[in-house]
């Protein structure tokens, strides 16, 4: 087959670095993708691209590395991500090269606030040395992995509205043709400053999963995978909505729905075993939540949602709903600021002193402080506090009391 991505580079590479420079990126037709020259490293050090100086490894597995890079021509910094291509059959290598290119050139298509965009791709090498690379769009912050345990949950409003923007983002992608097939905390980026949300890895991750899978190895986990997808049919749109289905459910109690130590084992229970009620372990969240999530996570993909924009509308009264709950229940009134009777106090004091022993001695004992009530209870003014779960919590109550 001949090879028609050097002598594009070669010719097409003024107009590229023109077409940047102008900022007029227009997705390329997958067999199209200029592949900038790679040169792999040979003694240690980080591989050379033309139009792209690495910095530093962002994060690396066995078949994918991700790398910090500056885009030579204009300064722009990048996240680089090469997957090594090399490890399929040798008589598959061919195909998984086109594949990535076609699958890389319609990720450069979705053009969507909340997707990481992707820059510009291609592959290099031959046999065992086969790498595909793509440089993406440099994001802040952190993929939600770090919030889906019990210790760190983000309150449930956050969760909510990650999950909104992923699914309508999703939405996006399938009424484009794009199935991510990979959706998982994993592949969601999210700062909690500027509270940015991005879903990533649209293509390149399932390449190298589909090439593990190939080569007899499960790269990664099946847990968030649909019962369907897991017996082998053509992923969907219904399979991402299930996955995100185990991320929420994830996200809100710190543990997947299905989970074991045996490979085996969990396979048999996504298959066929009903997930556990949230509220099962979430008491506090409404049953509404509870019942999208068993809709989202339904072993038959006509049971669940119809799509991620549905899925968004009903994760919003989702969200409404919990906020309810939340405020009814939160207490109306705090222990410390309660009104106080001070008409009763200053009898108690003036009674007091009625019956206080003349002369010398210790006099009467004084009056126990009320909670709350800082100084003493015979001043005009005093300084009360307020509790911790006050929505002013900051501040401090002025009271004034009747001077007795």
């Amino acid at each position: 087959m001949p090879n028609k991505i050097a002598p594009y580079a070669v010719r097409d590479s003024l107009l590229a670095r023109l077409k940047r420079w102008f900022g007029r990126k227009k997705p390329l037709p997958a067999a199209d993708i200029p592949s900038r020259l790679f040169v792999p490293p040979t003694d240690g050090r980080l591989p050379h691209f033309s139009d792209y100086v690495l910095e530093h490894v962002i994060a690396r597995t066995d078949r994918t590395t991700i790398y910090r890079a500056k885009e030579r021509l204009t300064g722009a910094i990048v996240a680089l991500k090469t997957v090594s291509l090399g490890q399929a059959a040798a008589d598959d290598r061919s195909l998984w090269r086109e594949r990535f290119l076609r699958e890389s050139a319609a990720a450069a298509r979705l053009k969507y606030p909340d997707i990481v965009r992707v820059h510009a791709g291609g592959v290099h090498g031959e046999g065992s040395g086969l790498i595909g690379w793509l440089a993406m769009e440099w994001v802040q912050g952190t993929d939600l992995v770090q919030y889906a345990t019990p210790a760190r949950l983000l309150p449930e409003s956050v969760v909510l509205t990650i999950a909104t923007r992923v699914a309508l983002a999703l939405d996006f992608a399938h009424r484009s043709g794009v199935v991510h097939r990979d959706i998982k905390p994993g592949n969601v980026l999210f700062d909690p400053v500027t509270g940015a949300v991005k879903v990533t890895d649209f293509g390149s991750a399932r390449i190298a999963d589909t090439i593990a899978t190939r080569s007899g190895v499960i790269m990664g986990t099946p847990a968030y995978m649909a019962p369907e997808q897991l017996a082998g049919t053509t992923a969907t749109a219904q399979c991402d909505l299930y996955a995100l289905g185990v991320m929420l459910f994830e996200l809100l109690t710190g543990q997947r729905p299905f989970e074991s130590d045996s490979m085996g084992e969990l396979l048999a229970r996504i298959s066929r075993k009903a997930p556990p009620p949230l509220r099962s372990l979430r008491p506090d969240l409404p049953e509404l939540l509870e019942d999208i999530i068993a809709r989202l996570l339904a072993k038959r993909p006509e049971q669940r949602q119809s799509s991620g924009r549905r899925l968004a509308f009903e994760l919003r009264l989702a969200k409404t709903a919990c906020a309810a709950a939340r405020a009814a229940a939160s207490p109306t009134s705090w222990a410390d600021t309660e009104p106080v009777d001070f008409s009763a106090m200053s009898a108690d004091a003036g009674a007091a002193r009625t019956t206080a022993p003349a002369g010398p001695g210790p006099g009467p004992a004084p009056i126990a402080p009320q909670k709350g009530v800082i100084g003493a209870p015979g001043a005009t003014t005093f300084q009360g506090t307020i509790g911790e779960n006050h929505p002013s919590a900051e501040a401090t109550l002025r009271r004034t009391m009747p001077s007795s």
